[in-house]
C-alpha cells in the first residue's frame, strides 16, 4: 500500500535537480528504520517517462513534452514547443561541415560581420547606402556620358 507522509527529504545528483508533479511515485528509505526520518532516493513518474527510447539512449524530458535526447549515433536532439534561450556574453557554434537554418526567417538585431562570401540566390535589399569594391552604389556618377539615349559601359 501507499502512504502520504507531510516531510521527506529528497536526495538529488548534484548539478542535476527536479520538481516532480503531484502524483509521481517515489522509493523512500526509514534511515535507521526510523518513519521519522524519511528519504526519498528515486522518484519516477511513469505518466510522462519517454517509452521512444533505443537501447543505450539518454535523454532529460518535462511533462510538457520539451526533451534532449541523446540519440545512438552521437546526435543530440533539443525539442522545444516555445523557445529555446542561451544567454552568454559569447556563444561559439564549431561545425567542421556548415550550419543550416531551417525557417522561413533569420532576425538579427545587431551588426552582421563575415570573414568570406556571401551568397543569395533572391534579392539583397538595404535602407542606407552600399558600397560595392569601394564605390558608392548610391551615389557614384559616370563621366563622359552623352546626354539621351546613350548606356554606359559596364562596371570596370
Amino acid at each position: 500500500g501507499s502512504e502520504v507522509r507531510g516531510t521527506v527529504n529528497r536526495y538529488q545528483q548534484y548539478g542535476f535537480s527536479t520538481r516532480p508533479k503531484a502524483g509521481a511515485e517515489a522509493v523512500v528509505v526509514a534511515v535507521g528504520g526510523s518513519r521519522d526520518h524519511l528519504v526519498a532516493i528515486a522518484v519516477d513518474d511513469p505518466r510522462y517517462r519517454p517509452r521512444d527510447l533505443q537501447e543505450g539512449e539518454v535523454k532529460f524530458y518535462h511533462w510538457q513534452g520539451d526533451r534532449v535526447r541523446f540519440k545512438n549515433g552521437r546526435e543530440i536532439e533539443v525539442v522545444s514547443g516555445a523557445r529555446v534561450r542561451v544567454t552568454a556574453p559569447e556563444v561559439i557554434v564549431q561545425a567542421s561541415t556548415k550550419v543550416r537554418l531551417e525557417t522561413p526567417l533569420v532576425e538579427v538585431t545587431g551588426n552582421i560581420s563575415c570573414q568570406g562570401n556571401v551568397t543569395s540566390s533572391g534579392t539583397v535589399q538595404g535602407a542606407t547606402v552600399r558600397t560595392a569594391g569601394g564605390i558608392n552604389l548610391g551615389a557614384h556618377t559616370h563621366g563622359g556620358v552623352t546626354a539621351g539615349g546613350a548606356s554606359t559601359g559596364a562596371p570596370q
